[in-house]
């Protein structure tokens, strides 16, 4: 369901740009950005939840609802951590030995600008970018607390090499280079989008397949719910692919329980396959379940089982 052109959309755009507005002018207003983006927040959830519930399914805003707060959970995990870490070098006095060593050492402001954003640059693809940026920040800040100027080129250099290191570290992702011209009017090679990562590539009949892919195709046609699972059959000569996904709850009734013969049916398996027939250039076998089939996992969704 695409909420982009229709009053929902309209209104949760409308939420967003007040809660922005407000955001901007926490200085003035003395009010904390927290506020308005919690409230707003709660405000286009609510919206798309009435918008799916009107049409019948509302566990579609359920999952992403869900899936959201998972995301987010993880990430406020991550940052207890990362900020545990940091808060602890700082308690060991960790920043101020090596601001003492730094200066001994004869180091200009200048010098540390560049050792920090060197191991920035190192540190990244080892650890996390976030981590590198907190702790090499920590690191300028200690030695250029007097100066705050200092302080603020330095971490922005920090976050730019910290975030460079870990671009050219080498994690997977799978692109190509593209010459083509750009609609921005920019001539330079670009970098296209990426298809997937390479741990997670499936050779079938020789044609690759990315899970990313398989679910772009999914999630582009309507009554499809966002759990799917790849099958590969390797037990006899060619290995064998087939996709199967849920349907939507509403779907599935109005289909009398995916009854094979139903006519609705049988346009929606004919509209998956040409989308993922065009995705990936190869055929498949799909397979339509009902709503709460597919096995469910705590962490990373299991997309992909093999046979062998």
């Amino acid at each position: 369901m695409d909420l982009t052109a229709t009053p929902w959309g309209y209104a949760c755009l409308a939420l967003f740009t007040a809660a922005y507005a407000f955001i901007v002018l926490e200085e003035p207003l003395r009010l904390r950005k927290s506020i308005p983006a919690l409230l707003v927040a709660a405000g286009i959830w609510t919206l798309v939840g009435a918008a799916f519930a009107l049409r019948g399914e509302p566990h579609v805003a359920a999952e992403a609802f869900q899936k959201n707060l998972l995301d987010y959970a993880e990430l406020m995990l991550f940052l207890l951590s990362a900020m545990t870490f940091v808060n602890t070098l700082e308690e060991r006095q960790v920043f101020a030995v090596l601001r003492a060593r730094l200066v001994s050492r004869g180091f200009s402001l200048k010098g540390v600008f560049w050792i920090t954003g060197a191991l920035a640059f190192v540190i990244s693809p080892i650890a996390d970018n976030l981590t590198t940026a907190l702790i090499m920040g920590a690191v300028a800040l200690a030695v250029g607390r007097d100066r705050p100027k200092f302080v603020v080129v330095a971490c922005i250099n920090v976050v730019v090499a910290a975030n460079a290191g870990g671009a050219f570290s080498p994690f997977g992702d799978i692109t190509t280079l593209t010459s083509e011209p750009c609609a921005c009017g920019r001539t330079s090679a670009r970098i296209a989008r990426v298809k997937g990562r390479s741990d997670d590539m499936l050779i079938v009949k020789g044609v690759n397949v990315y899970p990313s892919e398989v679910e772009a195709a999914l999630l582009s046609v309507d009554h499809v719910a966002p759990h799917y699972q790849l099958v590969v059959d390797r037990r006899g000569t060619l290995a064998r692919l087939e996709v199967q996904v849920e349907v939507s709850p509403a779907f599935s009734a109005r289909s009398d329980g995916l009854r094979a013969d139903h006519p609705a049916v049988g346009a929606l398996r004919a509209q998956l396959g040409r989308q993922l027939g065009d995705r990936l250039g190869l055929s498949v076998e799909l397979t339509l379940v009902a709503p709460h089939t597919l096995p469910r996992s705590e962490g990373k969704a299991v997309r992909v089982v093999e046979r062998t």
